[in-house]
């Protein structure tokens, strides 16, 4: 085979804002610092040749003429499936998330992240094209050479959906490398100050899809401050006002227990260098979503130090192994209780942590060792 032998689809390099966006950035940096990295070129839209990391080569593909970001997308994949099967034939085909083409590349490997539109159906919108792409990405699966998901779970789901699959291999996400420098004082203080946050906070980050189950948060929190004092809980990122959407009512839930501004802080939009010493100065992060394909916040949360409970369901368990650290996602008198328990007695950080399960080392030499291994 030619030296540049590995094709990567590039198309959610630009797409930053979520979590399949986020782990194709983090993925691709690290591939760039891999034994692989000569042998790669990212296939990306005329709009997103400089967001290919440092040391990976890079072609350009027009960008679909299409206003939707689903249809545009579909598009995109079409046309890449086609042009790497005619330009590089003999070469593994790395896909990041789910794929679709009707000229299928020789050999492939595919990533799956979750299951989540067949279990929350309000994701897949008003009209059927989000569906009919889904099933279709489902039916392909079966002529991918392998698949990739990020967590035992969406494995033992995707298996249970589709019967029989190609090879399949789990390698779950790292955490992003962060700085020492973040985890200081000062410059957790400076975070402080920068968000308007106090000096005693709980956290929760990930967004307000309405699967993040983010109003048991609120009224489970309520509850707790009933029973004693707590400290303020932090609920970062934008939350949103469109509630035509599928997303939570932050805003409504709230007022329904009537808690004080001190006690609920909604700092907003997070720059991504403050995120470590936000984590670093949380006393508890809190994940109560009802679904995850993987769930990386729980696991930057507790990289950087801050014990993480989450809801006991779907892949959480493979995050925070320890059973102590996790409650029933609803109703909320679960985490209400410990809510209250980490009040009176802050929890240490999470006994069965171990960051080495997690490091960008280990995920890179499963995905070397699979990219080889599709090669040969």
């Amino acid at each position: 085979m030619c030296n540049r032998d590995i094709i990567i689809d590039g198309w959610l390099l630009a797409q930053a804002g979520h979590g399949m966006a986020s782990y194709a950035i983090r993925l691709a940096k690290a591939l760039a610092k891999s034994r692989l990295a000569s042998r790669i070129v990212v296939v990306v839209p005329e709009n997103a040749k400089h967001c290919v990391p440092v040391g990976l080569h890079s072609l350009v593909l027009k960008n679909p003429f299409c206003m939707h970001p689903a249809l545009a997308e579909f598009v995109w994949q079409n046309r890449l499936g086609g042009y790497v099967r005619r330009h590089y034939p003999d070469a593994v085909f790395l896909a990041l998330s789910p794929f679709y083409s009707w000229n299928w590349p020789n050999r492939s490997v595919v990533v799956w992240h979750d299951l989540i539109p067949l279990q929350f159906k309000r994701y897949m919108g008003r009209f059927l094209f989000r569906r009919f792409i889904l099933m279709a990405r489902l039916r392909r699966v079966r002529k991918t050479s392998m698949v990739i998901t990020d967590s035992r779970f969406t494995a033992s789901a995707l298996a249970r959906y589709q019967g029989t699959l190609p090879p399949l291999e789990t390698i779950g996400i790292w955490p992003s490398p962060g700085s020492g420098d973040n985890r200081s004082p000062g410059a957790i203080d400076a975070v402080r100050t920068k968000y308007g946050l106090p000096q005693r906070y709980w956290l929760y980050v990930g967004g307000y899809d309405y699967r993040k189950n983010v109003e048991c948060l609120i009224e489970a929190y309520g509850r707790a401050s009933d029973m004693c004092e707590c400290p303020a809980l932090v609920l970062a990122g934008k939350i949103p006002d469109d509630l035509r959407k599928p997303v939570c009512n932050i805003h409504s839930a709230m007022g329904k227990i009537k808690l004080a501004a001190r006690q609920v802080c909604l700092p907003g939009f997070i720059d991504s260098v403050d995120m470590e010493s936000l984590y670093c100065g949380a006393e508890l992060f809190v994940y109560p979503s009802l679904a995850e394909g993987f769930g990386l916040p729980p696991l930057e949360a507790m990289a950087c130090g801050c014990p993480a409970i989450v809801a006991d369901t779907t892949s959480l368990p493979e995050v925070v192994v320890d059973a102590g650290y996790r409650f029933s996602p609803h109703p909320p008198e679960s985490l209400a209780v410990l809510l209250a328990k980490a009040a009176k007695t802050p929890l240490p950080m999470n006994p069965g942590f171990n960051r080495d399960n997690f490091s960008e080392k280990r995920g890179m030499e499963q995905y070397c060792a699979v990219l080889e291994r599709v090669s040969s």
